[in-house]
C-alpha cells in the first residue's frame, strides 16, 4: 500500500530508515528485500538510500545511557555497585552469524559503547525470544537471571539493546515473564528499561541519519 500510495504521489528519491540500528539480513535485509519486491510488482523505480545501520550513533547511544541512569534511581539501593545490569538483544541463530551476518559483531559494539559510557560495575550481554531447535546466541537471557539469582543478586535492571520502542518482547517477555522467573529465583527488585520510544536523542540521531547528504 505504501509503495502504490509513493508510486501515485510521484516521488522519486527515498530515504529507507530501518528502526534496528543493528543490522541483520533477517531484519532490516528481509525489510529492504520486500519493500525492493514491492516496488517490481507496481513497476516503482525510485531511488533509493538505505540506512544500513546506526548501532554506534552518539546520541543513541546517549539516549540509552541517559534511560537506564533514570530507572537505576528507581531501586531500594540505586548506587551502580548493588544493581546487576542485563543488556538483552534479540536472538539470532549462530549459524547465520558463521553465515557472516554482522548482528552479534554490532550488537556488541553497542555494548561496549555503553559499557565505557556507564561505567557500571556488572554488566552482561545476553539474547532473548529463541525459538526452534537450533543453537541461538548466548547466553540466553533466562539463563542469565538465574544465574545471576543464585549468586545472591537482589536487583537487577534490564535494558531491551536493539529494541528501539516497547513491543511484546520488551512489555511481555521481559517486562512479565522473565519478571517472574527472576522473582521466583529470588531476585527482590526487578525492573525492565522502557525502550527509547520517542526520547528526544533518539529522534535527534534519526534526524541526523536521514539528513545526512549522501
Amino acid at each position: 500500500a505504501v509503495v502504490q500510495d509513493l508510486k501515485a504521489r510521484g516521488y522519486r528519491d527515498l530515504v529507507l530508515l530501518p528502526l534496528y540500528p543493528q543490522y541483520s539480513r533477517t531484519t532490516t535485509g528481509s525489510s529492504v528485500n520486500e519493500f525492493e519486491r514491492a516496488c517490481a510488482r507496481h513497476g516503482y523505480r525510485p531511488q533509493t538510500r538505505l540506512v544500513r545501520e546506526w548501532h554506534d550513533h552518539p546520541a543513541y547511544l546517549d539516549a540509552i545511557a541517559e534511560c537506564v541512569r533514570a530507572e537505576a534511581g528507581k531501586f531500594p539501593e540505586p548506587d551502580p555497585g548493588a544493581i546487576e545490569l542485563l543488556f538483552s538483544a534479540h536472538g539470532l541463530p549462530k549459524k547465520l552469524v558463521k553465515q557472516g551476518d554482522p548482528y552479534e559483531r554490532q550488537i556488541e559494539v553497542t555494548f561496549e559503547a555503553l559499557r565505557i559510557r556507564l561505567g557500571w560495575p556488572r554488566m552482561t550481554l545476553c539474547y532473548q525470544s529463541r525459538v526452534g531447535p537450533l543453537e541461538w546466541l548466548k547466553p540466553y537471557t533466562a539463563d542469565v537471571i538465574r544465574e545471576k539469582a543464585a549468586s545472591g543478586c537482589r536487583q537487577m535492571l534490564v535494558y531491551p539493546i536493539a529494541f528501539v520502542s516497547d513491543h511484546s518482547e520488551t512489555l511481555y517477555e521481559l517486562g512479565m515473564e522473565y519478571a517472574e522467573l527472576a522473582h521466583e529465583a529470588g531476585i527482590a527488585h526487578y525492573r525492565v528499561v522502557p525502550a527509547l520510544n520517542a526520547h528526544p536523542l533518539l529522534i535527534r540521531a534519526l534526524a541526523d541519519l536521514v539528513l545526512r547528504p549522501r
